[in-house]
């Protein structure tokens, strides 16, 4: 089996500095998926690590040594996984505000991305135009 480099991103920095507070299980849960998103791809994440939540929205379950984390994530083109909220768990029901946000920053992902492949095209399209002019 090939194994596939995935790049990871923080949406911004809230969810960057709440991923490096999370305890050493949480981190030791999350470079475990991460092994393997590497070796079986998205559809090999357990349930018990990662679940999808629709629309493109993820979710990592990590559990850690008192506390529970949940790292919002969605996937973008060109193999990048991007980290879109984080929180710890307090209750047995996700907050609808933490939800929301996740959803929120889901959809500035999204038009970031279309923006950037776009511009890719773009790109990609006057350098070949310059080609055949040469």
């Amino acid at each position: 089996m090939i194994r596939v480099t995935w790049s990871y991103h923080f949406h911004d920095e809230h969810v960057k500095a709440a991923m490096f507070a999370l305890d050493a299980y949480q981190l030791a849960d999350l470079k475990h998926a991460r092994e393997i998103l590497a070796e079986f791809g998205a559809s090999g994440l357990p349930v018990k690590l990662s679940r999808p939540l629709g629309s493109g929205l993820f979710e990592f379950k990590l559990r850690g040594e008192d506390t529970t984390a949940r790292v919002f994530y969605c996937f973008m083109s060109g193999r990048r996984v991007v980290f879109l909220h984080s929180f710890i768990k307090k209750t047995q029901k996700t907050p609808g505000s933490d939800m929301k946000a996740a959803r929120a920053k889901l959809a500035e992902a999204f038009a970031a991305e279309k923006i950037r492949l776009s511009e890719e095209v773009a790109k990609a399209k006057k350098e070949g135009e310059n080609a055949r002019r040469k």
